[in-house]
């Protein structure tokens, strides 16, 4: 018989970052095939997230998790399974376990989250990570993060390179993605740009798009600005340069890491008027530099496909069944 896999897919239900993961690897999975796996999904309304996953989701068996994080944890991992793929936290139980943890912000910028969450995360994670078969980090800089635990590897996170796609013409408005949240300072781009329009996408912001949506509001920017002090990855980042977008960042770990050769400026975390500058002169590129950073970006971003995802994780699914 396959191994069984279960995926704890209850981020779907939710409009922020770990749904796009979750989103991302079944739909990469899919696309690869699963190999010698079967794989089950445990997400809390399988009828309304198969339609969130599209096409890719008749791929897997899907399988109710209901009940608060609190009771899903104290109910532990589902019978049966001999594989559990959970994202930062996974609850006891006999199967083993490859974690995937986005960030180490709850270890090493826990000012940075949510009392609530940087309170769960700093018991739990470690906790979690050291219960785990493999770790699998987003970049470098995470595992540099994670230096005490000895079972962590890179894997990419991959965006779908075929939505996120270069083209159309520039419009006079800078783009901000991401949520309500203190780190991703929105309020300071928004000094940084000025007077000139800015759009903010995601949860909680003024505009809420789809995913075809987002590509268009990528490729439609002057400049894709992200100004967040704490990331494990920075996916939108990927996005902004697989659409073709100039991006103004700022130079922290893993945005260095991943595309530092690619955006048009990197600037210091903390320093607005170099935000500023840099927004500024993104506004005034010229349609030969814009073409080239369009054409660094998309290398850039095609290293980070579904397909490479998927591959990863595959393989991390192979080791802990075989005990590697």
């Amino acid at each position: 018989m396959r191994p069984r896999v279960g995926i704890d897919a209850h981020f779907l239900s939710r409009p922020e970052g770990n749904r796009t993961y979750v989103v991302n690897l079944l739909r990469g999975l899919a696309r690869v095939g699963v190999g010698r796996f079967e794989v089950s999904v445990f997400s809390a309304d399988p009828d309304r997230d198969r339609a969130v996953v599209g096409a890719s989701a008749s791929a897997f068996r899907w399988e109710r998790i209901a009940g608060s994080g609190a009771v899903r944890f104290l109910r532990g991992i589902p019978a049966g399974l001999d594989l559990w793929h959970a994202t930062f936290v996974a609850p006891r139980g006999r199967a083993r376990i490859v974690l995937a943890v986005h960030d180490a912000l709850a270890l090493v910028r826990p000012e940075l989250l949510p009392v609530r969450v940087r309170a769960k995360l700093r018991v739990l994670l470690p906790r979690s990570i050291a219960r785990a078969r493999v770790v699998l980090a987003p970049t470098e800089a995470v595992k540099r993060d994670l230096a005490a635990f000895s079972n962590v590897r890179v894997a990419p996170i991959g965006i779908d390179t075929g939505v996120f796609t270069p083209g159309g013409v520039a419009e006079d408005y800078a783009l901000a993605v991401g949520r309500a949240d203190p780190r991703k300072r929105v309020e300071s781009i928004r000094r940084a740009v000025g007077s000139r329009r800015l759009v903010v996408a995601g949860p909680g912001q003024e505009v809420t798009p789809s995913e075809s949506e987002l590509a268009g509001l990528y490729r439609g920017a002057r400049v894709f600005v992200f100004a967040s002090v704490g990331e494990g990855l920075g996916l939108p980042v990927l996005e902004a340069l697989a659409c073709g977008t100039p991006v103004v960042a700022t130079d922290i770990p893993a945005v260095r890491e991943v595309a530092g050769g690619a955006v048009f400026a990197l600037v210091p975390p903390d320093d607005e008027g170099a935000l500023r500058d840099a927004v500024s002169r993104a506004f005034e590129i010229g349609a030969g530099e814009r073409a080239d950073l369009a054409r660094r970006g998309r290398e850039v971003a095609l290293r980070f496909s579904l397909e490479a995802m998927a591959r990863a994780v595959l393989q991390a699914w192979e080791d802990a069944a075989s005990g590697g």
